[in-house]
């Protein structure tokens, strides 16, 4: 019947009496005043490329401070690998105090079911596109009459009042979505994103500044060894070395964790870009779940 019947319709219906059921306050009226929002990106200069992510409760406006406070950093393809690692923990960390504080209070890493893909077409026009289902198996509640899997965004939210992102009607909850594309020279050149809860924007901050401050390939960037400094404990793959631990170590309790398939402990990232012979992609090299496709 159409995408209002969920809103408005048999299946908003029979939604409202299964969750008035068991309980909830949701009524008609909630659905019924749902509708997307079209909202311009916000963007940013970084490194001769502009960089455009989603403004609001979502992980653009955090990746867009950190690209700032990296580019202030200016590390360069000289900077040895622990002094750059230091420069990336010290962005993500400030940033992240930063969004907890002033943006509210992001949930804690797990398992969820978040996917990203990026589109380019042979006209050059892409896309870059996140969407979750939040944890695996939502709240793992069916509803009997919707015969629907209910999700468990209600976990974005601050269970405690008086805080920036504290449950409230009509409010809406801080999200690490952060799906991004990026020109250069007045043109899309890359379409980047990824899955992974709050390590999203730290793994796409590291695949930007692995090409355009390291001069690494898309294939290379993906492949580099990464860090997620977006918790207390500070976590890094170790592939990247002996000397790149040691240094972090110094400074911030860490982690040495590999890049497993599960637990995802990076990100799942996908990218497309032009290149030199035209669209290249490249996705999650550990993943089961991600690939990449030629049409």
């Amino acid at each position: 019947a159409g995408a209002r019947d969920f809103y408005e319709g048999e299946t908003a219906r029979h939604l409202v009496e299964d969750l008035q059921a068991g309980g909830s306050v949701l009524g008609a009226d909630d659905l019924a005043r749902y509708e997307p929002r079209w909202r311009a990106p916000i963007s940013a200069e970084y490194r001769g490329h502009t960089v455009h992510a989603l403004d609001g409760l979502t992980g653009g406006p955090t990746f867009l401070q950190a690209c700032a406070a990296l580019a202030g950093a200016n590390p360069g393809r000289d900077t040895p690998a622990p002094d750059y690692a230091l420069m990336l923990a010290g962005v993500i960390r400030a940033a992240y105090a930063q969004r907890l504080a002033t943006m509210g209070h992001a949930a804690t890493p797990q398992a969820g079911c978040t996917s990203h893909v990026s589109v380019v077409d042979a006209s050059g026009t892409m896309v870059a596109l996140t969407n979750t289902l939040l944890s695996r198996f939502g709240s793992r509640v069916v509803l009997p009459q919707a015969g629907i899997l209910m999700n468990n965004g209600m976990m974005w939210f601050d269970p405690r009042p008086g805080r920036p992102n504290s449950l409230a009607p009509g409010a809406q909850p801080l999200a690490n979505m952060c799906p991004l594309i990026v020109h250069a020279q007045g043109r899309p050149w890359m379409a980047l994103g990824a899955a992974g809860g709050r390590t999203i924007f730290p793994t796409l901050l590291q695949i930007l500044s692995g090409l355009l401050d390291r001069g690494l390939s898309l294939e290379e960037a993906f492949h580099a060894p990464r860090m997620d400094a977006s918790s207390d404990t500070l976590r890094i793959d170790p592939r990247a070395g002996e000397a790149v631990a040691a240094a972090l170590a110094r400074h911030y309790p860490l982690e040495v964790a590999p890049d497993t398939v599960y637990p995802v402990c990076y990100a799942i990232p996908s990218a497309v870009q032009q290149g030199p012979q035209g669209p290249v992609g490249m996705a999650h090299p550990t993943s089961p779940w991600a690939a990449v496709a030629a049409a």
